[in-house]
């Protein structure tokens, strides 16, 4: 039995999405989360990474070479790479912030809903009403993250030093830089000021150079 097989028995039926943005959301993407978390249950993690792997490079790779724009998960409209690469990626990561049963039982949730439902069919408000029930406010970020915006990130571990302990353990430190990009600077008039967490919620070491005046 192939892992779409098992996949589909663990999710049998699908909601008729509605001709509109982000209908292959509802269709592809979930597919190919489904299968890709029946893999993960079969072949290991260590598997899983690298095909994740392979999923973010043909993300990138796609998204380099658009032409009219990249749309959010939520609104994809004939974009492969997006309802297929990036969709699995979001759902994978979501379901290692939320936990699998929280982001699951949303899922049946949403399929329960219109198991037997005619016209108006699905759209991924439907879907995300689920999903943002289930996610804690602590990490609704991430919904905003991986489905209703673009962005990216630059992250680089710069250094780690490992000192062994008593009793056999290692006291590990880790230090790293991280960034986040988020494609979607559009603001009505001329902006003066930018940057990121102007009002310092982060704790940040040096919360000086978090924005910038914005050249002419």
């Amino acid at each position: 039995m192939t892992a779409h097989e098992i996949a589909h028995q663990w999710f049998p039926y699908q909601r008729m999405p509605a001709d509109v943005e982000g209908a292959q959301m509802l269709s592809e993407s979930l597919s190919e989360y489904a299968v890709r978390v029946v893999t993960d249950r079969l072949l290991g993690r260590a598997f899983t990474q690298k095909f994740l792997r392979a999923e973010l490079e043909r993300y990138l790779r796609g998204r380099a070479g658009e032409t009219k724009g990249e749309d959010p998960l939520t609104r994809v409209d004939l974009q492969a790479y997006i309802w297929y690469q990036k969709g699995a990626l979001a759902l994978f990561a979501l379901r290692d912030l939320i936990g699998e049963n929280a982001l699951h039982g949303a899922l049946r949730a949403y399929l329960d809903e219109g198991r037997f439902a005619g016209p108006p069919y699905a759209t991924t408000l439907d879907l995300m009403k689920h999903i943002v029930a289930a996610t804690p406010d602590s990490l609704k970020y991430a919904i905003d993250d991986y489905f209703e915006t673009i962005t990216l990130w630059d992250v680089k571990t710069d250094s780690v030093i490992s000192v062994p302990q008593p009793g056999g353990q290692y006291k590990v430190t880790v230090v790293g830089t991280a960034t986040k990009l988020r494609a979607d600077f559009l603001v009505k008039g001329k902006p003066a000021r930018a940057g990121i967490d102007p009002y310092n919620l982060l704790v940040d070491r040096v919360p000086g150079d978090n924005s910038r005046d914005v050249k002419p």
